[in-house]
């Protein structure tokens, strides 16, 4: 992570995205939910998804990934707990030498991360941010596979 640390709603005032009275009301509401305030601030409609991403990609130094354009091997995602994936909302898309890549809209869930290292023995999770619109389709497409597969192993 970078040295230069400011908070999100404040990347997001200088940016000239939002007001301090917008950021007061999303702060507000978060206290109230314990949501994530970029959730918060994107359903008010005070920014744009696209503003969120590219200003969390830039705070937390990680990039931006669009599923849509990804091959998930469902089958590669067996060894890794469902309950992570489905509970907190993370998707491991890649893997290499030494590194296992793993889509969040919230990249600040730090037990999805350690979720996700427990059985990743050897290799770096490394996170990438991506739309919440996108993950919630994505874990769709996933709780497909892993219903099909559970209903052609009742049947067999």
């Amino acid at each position: 992570m970078r040295k230069n640390w400011k908070k999100i709603g404040q990347m997001l005032i200088d940016k000239g995205l939002i007001t301090e009275e917008q950021l007061k009301e999303a702060l507000e509401s978060q206290k109230e939910t314990n949501q994530f305030l970029g959730r918060i601030l994107v359903e008010k409609g005070f920014i744009k998804e696209e503003d969120l991403l590219s200003t969390l990609s830039g705070q937390l130094d990680i990039p931006v990934i669009c599923l849509k354009d990804k091959y998930i091997d469902y089958q590669w995602l067996e060894k890794f707990p469902l309950s992570a994936i489905f509970d907190h909302h993370c998707l491991p898309f890649k893997e290499e030498e030494e590194n296992i890549w793993v889509a969040m809209s919230n990249p600040l869930k730090v037990e999805a991360i350690s979720a996700i290292q427990k059985v990743s023995v050897g290799k770096k999770v490394k996170p990438a941010i991506t739309s919440h619109e996108e993950m919630e389709e994505a874990l769709a497409r996933c709780r497909h596979y892993f219903r099909e597969k559970i209903k052609r192993l009742l049947e067999s």
